[in-house]
């Protein structure tokens, strides 16, 4: 998709939680952009691309994540976070499905 992640984050892993969010984003942005041009069918295309990163590897990922950090916080702080990011991700794919399944981009 042609993003990079500069020379900044560079000693940061490239699937750090902030990064693979930060892709979902621009993927929304430019989704949005396609619709307030009419171009409907790359919009529909990029709601895919969307689905099929949920579906194929950030659901998975973090929830595995999720566990990692809640059993890690032995402050409880994190807990909270890894638990609203996880289901965030997951109301996400569940309502891009629906969106693709029935046809309504709304």
């Amino acid at each position: 998709f042609g993003l990079d992640l500069g020379e900044e984050f560079r000693t940061e892993p490239p699937d750090h939680i902030a990064f693979e969010l930060y892709f979902m984003s621009c993927l929304c942005d430019r989704v949005a952009d396609f619709w307030r041009r009419n171009n409907i069918d790359e919009a529909k295309r990029l709601l895919k691309e969307q689905n099929n990163f949920l579906r194929r590897h950030l659901i998975e990922w973090v929830q595995l994540l999720s566990n990692q950090i809640k059993s890690h916080d032995r402050l409880g702080i994190y807990e909270n976070i890894a638990d609203l990011t996880e289901s965030w991700i997951r109301l996400d794919y569940e309502h891009l499905e629906r969106m693709l399944q029935n046809g309504t981009y709304a």
